[in-house]
């Protein structure tokens, strides 16, 4: 199991212009303000994301929809990928389910909470062969 932690989180809000060189999407996730994590068309897919993770923002900051705003997401996650202990991924007891894309599929995710109060996300990884796999323009539209 390889486990990563998500912190120095940045929240970009996109004007039109920016939005126009994108796949759709309004809002992006960045760590340490340059690399790209995650990326939303809609706020209530945003928020979905910010709350599933134990994130936050200061919503009065946030620019109205389409204009151009950046601040810092409050908190950390961590996210572990499963491959050669795939039954413990199974045996997991998730605070919540959802869907996360991963190499260009949206499949199962666990959410759970560490001892430290930390979210926590738990993958199979790709090359597990019963990974379930869900439809992804259905999947985009409920998280992307």
């Amino acid at each position: 199991m390889a486990t990563r932690t998500y912190s120095g989180l940045w929240l970009i809000s996109l004007e039109p212009e920016q939005h126009a060189k994108t796949c759709g999407y309004w809002y992006l996730v960045q760590m340490y303000g340059a690399t790209p994590c995650k990326a939303f068309a809609s706020r209530s897919n945003l928020f979905r994301w910010l709350d599933e993770r134990g994130l936050k923002i200061n919503e009065e900051e946030l620019a109205p929809h389409k204009q151009h705003s950046s601040q810092r997401i409050e908190g950390e996650f961590r996210e572990s990928h499963y491959l050669g202990d795939a039954d413990s991924f199974w045996k997991l007891a998730a605070n919540r389910e959802t869907r996360q894309c991963d190499n260009a599929q949206y499949t199962l995710a666990k959410i759970t909470t560490d001892p430290d109060g930390v979210r926590h996300v738990h993958l199979l990884n790709c090359n597990v062969k019963d990974r379930p796999v869900f439809d992804y323009q259905e999947s985009r539209a409920m998280h992307g």
